[in-house]
């Protein structure tokens, strides 16, 4: 029988490859789940925010139910693209309410949600999937080097 854990990879391992679809039949952007094209991520959510923030208070239940969706998408390819290049694991984690949320385990010391984080990222003003990615790198200790394909030796990080 089929673990909740394994479930719950199974469905962000399905999200992160049809967000691969998604970028490559909106944008024509080929995604390699590399370190690279989670500057392209944060290009289509900029394209999905129009370079502001979405107030989540002015959307329908539709609307809001349509952002999860696309959250999960995207964060199930961030997600996938923190554990092929650092490492980690897809969990289930008990909420409040009985329900499962996901979890995403890196180097066994990093409890991390990708989806909350694209949600956030697209609610809240100055962030961007590629700090988020640096960010729980850095927590690992491998934080020496810019982004591969980033513009973040100029900017000075996010």
């Amino acid at each position: 029988m089929e673990s909740e854990h394994t479930k719950v990879a199974n469905v962000m391992r399905a999200y992160a490859e049809h967000a691969v679809e998604y970028a490559k039949t909106r944008y024509g952007i080929d995604l390699d789940y590399s370190e690279a094209s989670l500057a392209e991520v944060d290009r289509m959510m900029d394209d999905r925010t129009r370079g502001t923030v979405i107030e989540v208070d002015q959307l329908t239940f539709d609307e809001r139910e349509e952002l999860w969706i696309y959250c999960k998408m995207i964060g199930g390819y961030v997600g996938e693209v923190v554990i092929r290049n650092l490492g980690g694991t897809w969990q289930a984690k008990q909420i409040d309410s009985g329900s499962l949320a996901v979890k995403l385990m890196v180097g066994g010391e990093i409890e991390a949600s990708p989806p909350d984080a694209v949600w956030r990222t697209l609610t809240e003003p100055f962030r961007s999937m590629a700090s988020y990615y640096r960010g729980v790198r850095a927590i690992l200790g491998r934080a020496a080097k810019p982004l591969e394909g980033s513009n973040e030796a100029e900017r000075g990080g996010d």
